[in-house]
């Protein structure tokens, strides 16, 4: 079976203009865009096409001011994440995410969150930026809703795809020692929101019109 993805057109979502890294500005109207505009497209041709992009919630994790991260094991399906160390979580939005009354985009945030791990305590995500990476050919054609979820200081994180990735928490300064071996969104978002941490030059929000 061919999957489908959800998906925006580039022109809809970049209509007052583009820019590259995270951006914190007119989340609001963007995700108006993503709802109103969107559509379920085949994977294969989302992948190959830069003319969409495709809308992938990605959550960051916190607890006591420490951030859990993870490494992607060798057995995880997508062969370019392999032993890349990541502090966000997430993937696609798909046609079952579409319930009625709900946004598809929180649905599948929920859904991705809880086949990878399981949250001890209530959590809420929280919408922090947008992400958009047009250096690459695989940012070229996705677009990050940048969440945060703070657990409670009673709470915890544990894996459930074992086979596939290793995490645990760390304090911020212990996170960038990794920085190299980071997947480029992870880099972004570690570069944006804990920048004194992070000896490489911070990203900085660029845009190619007002």
């Amino acid at each position: 079976m061919t999957e489908k993805v959800l998906v925006v057109p580039r022109t809809e979502l970049f209509l007052r203009g583009e820019f590259q890294g995270i951006s914190s500005a007119k989340t609001k109207e963007t995700l108006k865009i993503v709802e109103k505009k969107s559509l379920f497209m085949s994977r294969a041709e989302a992948e190959k096409d830069p003319s969409f992009k495709q809308i992938i919630p990605y959550v960051t994790i916190t607890w006591r001011d420490q951030i859990f991260m993870v490494t992607r094991l060798a057995t995880q399906g997508e062969a370019r994440l392999h032993q890349k160390v990541s502090i966000g979580l997430g993937g696609h939005i798909n046609p079952a995410d579409a319930v009625e009354g709900e946004k598809a985009w929180e649905v599948g945030l929920k859904r991705e969150l809880s086949e990878e791990v399981s949250l001890e305590g209530p959590w809420e995500p929280q919408l922090i930026g947008l992400l958009n990476d047009d250096s690459t050919p695989v940012g070229s054609v996705h677009f990050g809703l940048v969440y945060r979820v703070d657990l409670a200081p009673d709470g915890g994180v544990t894996i459930k795809e074992k086979d596939k990735m290793t995490g645990t928490f760390f304090a911020p300064e212990e996170v960038a020692v990794f920085f190299d071996r980071m997947e480029t969104w992870s880099q972004l978002v570690l570069a944006t929101f804990w920048p004194d941490f992070v000896v490489t030059a911070p990203v900085v929000e660029t845009s190619t019109s007002s």
